[in-house]
């Protein structure tokens, strides 16, 4: 079980941006069917409202062919803003 608050809404908000970073956006239905679970776990889930198993994150990262990891850490800085801060550090 996945029982930290904020690593819950990690993977909640990757999953959230990782189904509407398509050409077409996954629905609830859709990644449900695709990771062979329910579609209120998906939902639960993104609403963070339930400790998820790493089995269910590990099935939705398959079903949406990333590797687990990509659901478990936040997502780094925007490129801009990091080449900005390395542009003033070096200035």
């Amino acid at each position: 079980m996945i029982s930290d608050k904020d690593t819950i809404r990690t993977v909640a908000t990757n999953i959230r941006r990782l189904m509407q970073d398509r050409k077409v956006p996954l629905t609830q239905q859709a990644l449900a069917a695709k990771a062979r679970v329910q579609q209120s776990a998906i939902s639960r889930l993104l609403n963070a409202q339930n400790e998820p198993t790493f089995c269910l994150v590990a099935r939705i990262a398959a079903a949406l062919r990333v590797p687990l990891d990509m659901l478990l850490t936040k997502p780094e800085e925007d490129a801009e803003e990091t080449t900005g801060k390395i542009l003033e550090k070096v200035s």
